[in-house]
């Protein structure tokens, strides 16, 4: 008996950690997105080693959250369907602008790396997250976190960067501010 003969009697334990595995075949990948718990399609959707039928499965499913990570895991790279996406997260949870940060502008950085650039993501969408959470983020201790990963990244605005370079509450925001000002400005010259 393989695996997959097994799959029906694994706990949501062993079977979330069969989704995070990056070396999942193809047969328990499938199965997980038809019949795994929803916890188990979130650790799938953010495998970075999905077969396409899984993607295609996932994405046709009901979770906003499933497809935001498939976005994030880079597996999602039509703008138009991430756009679609973002307003559907954006819709089943208004004002978490943690989470609409962390599907579509960049995975946070672990042990000292720096912030993943979710790089498909639409440039109207960026600045769309900017403008929900700048004064919010900017009044939040520990907030400008957030928006440092927003000005960092490679599609913000010259919009964006004005207002980064022009507040005076965080310096380091505002140096970031006028470090996006001159890279979008040397981008304009080319």
């Amino acid at each position: 008996m393989s695996m997959y003969d097994h799959l029906p009697d694994m706990t949501n334990t062993e079977i979330n950690q069969l989704a995070r595995n990056r070396f999942v075949p193809y047969d328990i990948q499938m199965w997980i997105a038809l019949n795994g718990n929803i916890q188990s399609r979130y650790y799938l959707a953010d495998n970075p080693n999905l077969y396409e039928d899984t993607v295609e499965l996932l994405s046709s499913g009901k979770s906003a959250l499933v497809k935001g990570l498939m976005v994030r895991a880079g597996h999602i790279k039509d703008p138009e369907d991430i756009r679609t996406i973002y307003e559907q997260v954006k819709r089943r949870d208004p004002g978490n602008e943690w989470r609409l940060t962390t599907f579509f502008v960049s995975r946070v950085g672990y042990y000292g790396r720096p912030p993943i650039e979710v790089s498909d993501t639409p440039q109207d969408v960026i600045e769309d997250v900017f403008d929900m959470s700048f004064n919010r983020f900017l009044n939040f201790r520990g907030g400008g976190y957030y928006l440092h990963r927003l000005i960092a990244h490679s599609k913000a605005t010259p919009k964006m960067a004005i207002q980064c370079s022009q507040q005076t509450k965080d310096t380091r925001l505002q140096r970031l501010g006028f470090e996006a000002l001159a890279r979008l400005n040397k981008e304009e010259k080319k």
